[in-house]
This record gives C-alpha cells, sequence and structure tokens, in this order.
C-alpha cells in the first residue's frame, strides 16, 4: 500500500501534517484518519461506485475531502452525495473539516450536521435517507458505536458496506462482536484486503492480525433490505 496512490488533495494535507481553522490558526494533525483506512475507502469508492455514502465523525476532515473527490472523480455533479456528521466541528475543530472542503471547492458534495449522530441517524431514518458506504468513526464508548451501528444498519441499502475504524478498542470490537454473532443472517464480513491490496509479508501479517481481532478497521455488507430480528432470537455471547 503506498500513500502516493491517494489524490495528490489528500496527500498533500497528510504530508504537510497540520489543519488551518476558519480563526486561521493552524492545528498540527494528531489521529486522523489512517493511510490504511483511506486507501480501503477509495478502493470501495472506485470498485463498488456508491451513489450516496456517509461518515461519522470529522474532525480534520481528511477521509471527508477522500469522499467528496471520489465522487467529483466518478463525473458526478455536486449534489450532496457525501454526509457527514460531527457535533464538534465547529465548537471544538474549529471548522477544520469545513474550510478544507471549502477551500478545495468541494462544499457542495457535503450535507454537513452539526449534530450528535444519536440524534441525527434516526431523522435520516425516518425521512428514508439511505446509504451505499457508511463509516463510523466517531464517539468510541460502547453505548454510542451501538446506537451508530443499530441505525446505520437502516440507514444501509442492501449489499451497502458499513466501515468501523478503531477496531481494537474494546468498546468498538464490542459491538463487532455482537454483529458477527448475533447479526449473521443480516450483514457478512468483508474482506477488506480486496480494496487495500496488501501483499506479501504485509498480507500475512493482516491475516494474523485479523485472527486475533487486532486490525483497525473491520467492514460488514449487508444482506438483505431489513435487519429486523424474530422477537424471541438467541442472543449470543459479545
Amino acid at each position: 500500500m503506498s500513500i502516493n496512490t491517494i489524490p495528490e488533495e489528500v496527500k498533500n494535507v497528510i504530508l504537510k501534517g497540520e489543519a488551518i481553522g476558519k480563526s486561521g490558526k493552524s492545528r498540527k494533525i494528531i489521529g486522523g484518519s489512517t493511510i490504511n483506512n483511506l486507501l480501503t475507502i477509495q478502493g470501495i469508492m472506485d470498485k463498488n461506485k456508491p451513489a450516496k455514502t456517509m461518515e461519522i465523525g470529522m474532525a480534520y476532515g481528511i477521509s471527508t475531502l477522500l469522499f467528496a473527490l471520489k465522487h467529483k472523480s466518478a463525473n458526478e455533479k455536486p449534489n450532496q452525495q457525501h454526509y457527514t456528521i460531527d457535533p464538534f466541528q465547529i465548537s471544538h475543530w474549529d471548522s477544520c473539516g469545513l474550510e478544507l472542503l471549502k477551500k478545495s471547492g468541494l462544499s457542495d458534495y457535503m450535507n454537513f450536521s452539526e449534530a450528535f449522530s444519536s440524534a441525527q441517524l434516526p431523522k435520516w431514518a425516518d425521512q428514508g435517507v439511505k446509504f451505499d458506504l457508511i463509516y463510523i468513526d466517531g464517539s468510541h464508548l460502547f453505548e454510542d458505536v451501538f446506537i451508530d451501528y443499530y441505525y446505520c444498519a437502516q440507514l444501509l441499502n442492501e449489499k451497502g458496506i458499513m466501515l468501523f475504524d478503531d477496531c481494537r478498542d474494546p468498546h468498538v470490537l464490542k459491538v463487532v462482536r455482537f454483529i458477527k454473532n448475533n447479526m449473521g443472517d443480516f450483514f457478512e464480513e468483508v474482506n477488506l484486503n480486496q480494496y487495500a491490496e496488501r501483499k506479501g509479508a504485509e498480507l500475512l501479517k493482516y491475516k494474523i492480525a485479523s485472527k486475533l481481532d487486532k486490525i483497525q478497521l473491520r467492514g460488514f455488507i449487508k444482506k438483505s433490505i431489513t435487519t429486523n430480528r424474530n422477537w424471541d432470537s438467541k442472543l449470543g455471547e459479545f
């Protein structure tokens, strides 16, 4: 995997290592989307051509920029194809992500909500909004990740993909295990290497880490329209 395959606009932000907020102040980028995550998202966008995408957690806007660029490169006219939620984008992050999209001329590809996902996702569900690719990278508390999963399961189109970042975190991993052990009729884990294209020693390391639950990014494909289990379904250990 190589950073050189990522769009120049995204690569430049990563290499520069700083983000500029609306106040004009610069802040060092710490904990932004990893190269692995970006390459995987790029691979899904290139191969699956999702019409509408969404992410929870914006921060510096690096992944948001990639989503917008990929929608643009698919010769799509800007129509808010990418939805993003971040309750702290303006207050804490000084609008770094919004400013990045604005400076790149891609704001019209984005639908931004300054809200907690627990409040915004149900609204979209009521409105019948659907997505083909969802990237969950907001709060990592178990209860928050589970709520994100619950509503995103409804918002995801059949054959759509739901990605979870930071799966080595015990809170996030707990949700991943719930899905694997209880929602097998509706979701199947995706081999994300088909999008990141690891090879040789790097692939072997990834396979071992996957078996040990030590990989950062995991994804699930939705196999059916509904995700409703029978009322008397047994609860699998997770």
